[in-house]
């Protein structure tokens, strides 16, 4: 499997495990809000928290296209950064909140692969999900 695949199915497996039993746009934002401040944390020390938010502002103006509600948060303070993002998904439909959400977190992981390589994302990814990941190479055996 592929670097590219291997972070797309990770994430499937992240996304569906924090963002399928939400059954209100408010659970799913908060459960959305929750991931992103996973990923936030753990890029922090190797990105600072100037360069982790810059690289979400990134993920949500490529995501924007196919969510224009994502433009607004964009826009927000650092330190409102991620209210911003989970007031605009609860605005939305309980589905339509869910596929931004997805969308927003393949985005980001895939801008960071580019950014810092692929292993290196799935060893920070492993790091924030340790419970829902393993080694791709302990699946083989």
């Amino acid at each position: 499997m592929n670097g590219v695949a291997l972070l797309r199915r990770v994430v499937n497996q992240i996304t569906t495990h924090h963002l399928r039993t939400p059954h209100t746009p408010d659970e799913l934002a908060s459960a959305a809000v929750g991931l992103c401040k996973t990923l936030l944390k753990t890029l922090s020390p190797l990105l600072g928290n100037v360069g982790s938010q810059a690289l979400l502002r990134r993920s949500l103006k490529l995501t924007e296209g196919a969510f224009p509600f994502y433009g607004d948060p964009r826009l927000a303070e650092e330190s409102g950064l991620l209210d911003a993002v989970g007031a605009s998904l609860r605005r939305q439909k309980l589905d339509v909140a869910r596929e931004a959400s997805i969308a927003l977190l393949l985005t980001f992981v895939e801008l960071l692969a580019t950014f810092i390589g692929e292993r290196l994302t799935w060893q920070l990814l492993q790091e924030a999900w340790p419970e829902i990941l393993t080694d791709p190479s302990e699946e083989k055996s």
